[in-house]
């Protein structure tokens, strides 16, 4: 692989909604490459919600119920489970996209970096990213980027919620950055009910 210059973004250094707008388009690109018979996702990102079900179930029942109610974190997941499912052809994703993955230079997404999650499945899984690692002042820039529609963005806070209510009881004595940026996910989640 050839060295790739380029500095991951934050939001002194890259305008957020250059942010948006870059990621969408690459999403949308990803989207629109032929699947060439790539496996397709069954559990996990991309695949089917209802297979999370009961990871999503256990970690909220871990959850501090002080600091996030657990009924709004089932809301959540209830109102992702209830939308209608993605039929269509799977289509390819990154399936981890947030800063540490994106290389940035002179202003500009130069790189989309660390394939390991990629897979072809549901394209919402790629919206998640509006809760967790795009800027929240490019959230809505993003969202209109990427170009889904209103049932592809209620699977996608499911998608971003499974591994946050995880990863916040998981991480929370191990790695206490990754645990509070995932509490701060489900509380963004969480508000995201009433938008």
């Amino acid at each position: 692989m050839p060295w790739i210059e380029g500095a991951n973004p934050n939001e002194e250094t890259f305008d957020p909604e250059e942010w948006g707008t870059a990621l969408g388009s690459f999403v949308r690109a990803c989207r629109e490459v032929p699947g060439m018979d790539g496996p397709v996702t069954t559990h996990g990102r991309g695949g089917p919600l209802t297979a999370l079900d009961d990871w999503v179930r256990e970690w909220t029942g871990r959850a501090d119920p002080t600091q996030v109610s657990r009924d709004a974190v089932l809301a959540v997941w209830a109102d992702a489970l209830d939308a209608p499912a993605y039929v269509g052809e799977p289509r390819w994703f990154h399936g981890d996209l947030h800063e540490g993955n994106l290389l940035v230079r002179d202003g500009r997404l130069a790189a989309v970096i660390d394939w390991g999650c990629a897979g072809r499945g549901d394209p919402a899984i790629e919206l998640n990213a509006m809760w967790g690692y795009v800027p929240p002042s490019a959230a809505q820039v993003y969202r209109d980027a990427v170009g889904l529609d209103e049932a592809a963005y209620r699977r996608a806070r499911g998608y971003a919620l499974a591994p946050a209510i995880s990863g916040w009881t998981y991480y929370r004595d191990t790695a206490p950055e990754t645990s509070q940026g995932a509490l701060e996910t489900v509380q963004r989640l969480n508000a995201s009910l009433d938008d």
